[in-house]
């Protein structure tokens, strides 16, 4: 069985100078028998200079391959970072999905030029009803969930399991991230399959910082006295586990909550 390869494709394995073979009028959009160009394979290969080289030379970037992925999808898959920037800057094509694999990167720079270029803020993941603010609120750096709440997230959208951004980043302690979505207008009476709110989370999960980031916020105190499906309230859950801390911090938002009404 052939394999389709031209020169280019074997010289971007082994890492050789593709500019002499671009040179001799070979097809630089020849896709081998697994339909991987040589941008395709340059981009799994990590071999940058050629992905530079071809497209310089005006390789199609919208030719896809593996799993019907264009070359940019595969750079943000992959995690080549860039790369991805190089085929973004080229202004390559992606799969709309391809944003929820860029927020999740440990580098921003995908992720937010692909918001810049206008990349739907509210695309799910395929096979779940996770978008990217819900990955964002998980740990990503501040400036992409910044970026999609200024491209139109909806803050307030349940995944799978009914948890709202909001309630990743109470569970996961993100005080920053916490903060920034009760400014932005998330809903913090939302509550999840088990009617958990994001503040009995916190609550459970022992992370003082966000529960006073939840207490700061008005609709957070007003979840103070809101059960669980088991009746349960989150000063019920302090108690419970011996978080005089908590308690105290509750106590006083209860009071607070007195003096507003």
């Amino acid at each position: 069985m052939t394999t389709g390869d031209n020169p280019l494709h074997e010289a971007i394995r082994w890492e050789g100078d593709i500019r002499p073979l671009i040179r001799t009028g070979l097809d630089i959009d020849q896709q081998n028998a697994h339909h991987m160009t040589p941008l395709y394979v340059a981009v799994y290969q990590d071999n940058r200079d050629a992905v530079q080289a071809l497209l310089a030379a005006g390789a199609n970037t919208a030719i896809t391959g593996v799993e019907n992925r264009f070359p940019l999808d595969e750079a943000i898959h992959q995690a080549r970072i860039d790369i991805a920037l190089d085929l973004i800057a080229a202004g390559a094509p992606m799969l709309p999905t391809s944003l929820v694999d860029a927020v999740r990167l440990y580098d921003p720079k995908p992720a937010l030029a692909l918001i810049a270029r206008g990349a739907d803020p509210n695309i799910q993941q395929i096979g779940t009803s996770n978008r990217p603010i819900h990955f964002a609120a998980q740990g990503a750096p501040i400036a992409i969930m910044k970026a999609l709440i200024d491209a139109g997230a909806q803050l307030n959208h349940r995944d799978a399991r009914q948890h709202t951004a909001l309630m990743n980043a109470a569970y996961d302690g993100l005080e920053e991230h916490t903060a920034l979505l009760l400014r932005s207008g998330a809903e913090p009476s939302l509550a999840d399959q088990q009617g958990r709110t994001p503040l009995a989370v916190a609550v459970m999960r022992n992370r003082p910082k966000v529960v006073e980031a939840l207490l700061a916020h008005p609709l957070g105190r007003a979840t103070i006295d809101q059960p669980n499906r088991a009746g349960i309230t989150p000063l019920q859950i302090a108690r419970l586990d011996g978080r005089a801390d908590l308690v105290d911090l509750l106590i006083g938002a209860e009071q607070t909550q007195e003096q507003e009404r």
